[in-house]
């Protein structure tokens, strides 16, 4: 049985010549959403079928569901305290689970709306071999001698701690936990809340979230609705990398829905008449990232060297703080990613000229040739900030992230 890692593998391996074709660089193999939403650059066509592996994959049965239900939820399922109603109920199937949604009855005897997120059976096996198959793939590609220092080893060794954890639904409750409480004095972020008595390695049950999902709003809604959004969602990025240090790996535009907006007979989507505040709401916190406090601390220093402008700085920054080197030339890298750095600051960061894996094929690429090792986790970080510049420069394409960014270094400096 192929596993859902090998199928995003294999179908990416269908595609590779189109998007050689097109003069796209594939730097990082793995199983992010981040094609479903490159609409700027790939076609449709292959957006789309990278779309039906977020959230339209095979659903398994229900029976399987209920079995796994009454396995883990026992007394609960079975006396009706959590009920679902069959398969109408079903609301998606990704890689990793489906979701229902259903009720669940208070001790009051009232009831209120909930999701419930059901593992799909076998997937962690699957996974495992997947990631055996990442290894071995890694090992060959290592008997490059240049490309040891890509860090692949490293990279699929942060990977396989990324996407394990998905199957373990009690670890995506306590990763909910802590975004709420990250946020809870946002009034624009909000997330489900997870019921952990109710919640096991296999299913997650949490309040149920209605909104409206942002791929509908490129669809439906005006340019002042979508800039809003898209500030609302960089925003909260920015909250999570330089606040927080916790960080949503996989916030593709179907793991965000919008609050506050009212959908018009012609289909058209408007802010709320009754004045209800424009918000999102984060789902699928399975992924997440968090730094070290001295990858945090480097993190930081190398994006403010880019916030003041000073690619040959951060270029020095990147070697003097790279944990493993054999470079010959530092100053030959240094002014090499000082030239990358300068280049994408010509347009001042702005989402309509920014493309976040076009920055880090060249910086790889530069690593490789000057045998600099870049941290794994920097990458996870950076593939994560590439699907929401994406969604980002859909919905708000003039914003600048330099801008948006320096008030949260400004205060992290003063926090020091």
């Amino acid at each position: 049985m192929v596993g859902p890692v090998a199928k995003i593998l294999r179908d990416r391996w269908r595609y590779f010549h189109q998007a050689r074709a097109m003069g796209v660089q594939i730097c990082v193999l793995g199983c992010s959403h981040s094609p479903s939403t490159r609409r700027d650059t790939f076609t449709a066509a292959f957006c789309a079928a990278f779309a039906k592996l977020v959230d339209g994959t095979l659903p398994h049965s229900w029976d399987t569901t209920c079995r796994i239900l009454e396995e883990d939820l026992g007394d609960v399922w079975r006396n009706g305290t959590i009920t679902v109603d069959g398969t109408d109920a079903l609301l998606g199937s990704g890689c990793v689970a489906q979701v229902y949604k259903g009720a669940l009855r208070r001790t009051d005897g009232s009831t209120g709306a909930v999701a419930l997120k059901v593992i799909h059976p076998n997937v962690g096996d699957n996974m495992v071999r997947d990631i055996e198959l990442l290894s071995v793939l890694t090992s060959t590609l290592e008997l490059v001698p240049s490309l040891r220092w890509l860090g692949l080893s490293a990279a699929v060794g942060e990977f396989e701690k990324l996407i394990l954890d998905q199957v373990d639904m009690q670890r995506e409750a306590r990763n909910l936990e802590k975004f709420r409480s990250n946020f809870k004095h946002s009034a624009e972020v909000s997330l489900p809340r997870p019921f952990m008595e109710h919640t096991t390695r296999q299913v997650l049950v949490e309040t149920f979230a209605d909104g409206i999902p942002v791929s509908e709003l490129l669809l439906h809604a005006d340019t002042t609705v979508c800039t809003a959004v898209g500030e609302i969602i960089c925003d909260s990025m920015l909250q999570m990398l330089f606040r927080h240090n916790f960080c949503h790996g996989d916030m593709h535009p179907g793991n965000i829905l919008v609050r506050g907006l009212d959908r018009m007979p012609d289909g058209t989507l408007r802010r709320s008449a009754d004045g209800e505040r424009l918000g999102v709401t984060l789902l699928d916190c399975g992924i997440v990232t968090e730094l070290s406090d001295v990858d945090q601390q480097n993190f930081t220093d190398v994006f403010s060297s880019i916030v003041q402008r000073d690619g040959a700085l951060a270029g020095k920054l990147i070697y003097e703080r790279s944990r493993k080197t054999d470079c010959t030339d530092p100053e030959g890298f240094t002014k090499g990613i000082a030239v990358i750095v300068d280049e994408a600051l010509a347009s001042g960061l702005r989402l309509e000229k920014l493309k976040v894996g076009e920055l880090l094929a060249r910086v790889l690429t530069m690593a490789c040739v000057y045998r600099v090792q870049l941290e794994s986790n920097f990458t996870s970080v950076a593939l994560a900030i590439m699907v929401v510049e994406a969604m980002g420069r859909s919905l708000n394409p003039g914003q600048d992230l330099l801008l948006a960014a320096t008030p949260y270094l400004i205060k992290r400096r003063l926090n020091m």
